[in-house]
């Protein structure tokens, strides 16, 4: 076995538990509006 196995493993089980996420978790009754982006604070994720 190579390394395309593993990741073939991988991909089936995520596809799995993604199916699996939307028959089990809620829908969400609204949807909200999402934040403005912090602009002042993004400078200090590169230091």
């Amino acid at each position: 076995m190579d390394w395309r196995w593993a990741f073939a493993v991988n991909v089936a089980i995520g596809i799995a538990a993604m199916l699996a996420g939307r028959a089990v978790l809620p829908k969400s009754a609204t949807r909200e509006a999402a934040p403005l982006p912090d602009l002042r604070g993004a400078p200090l994720l590169n230091s």
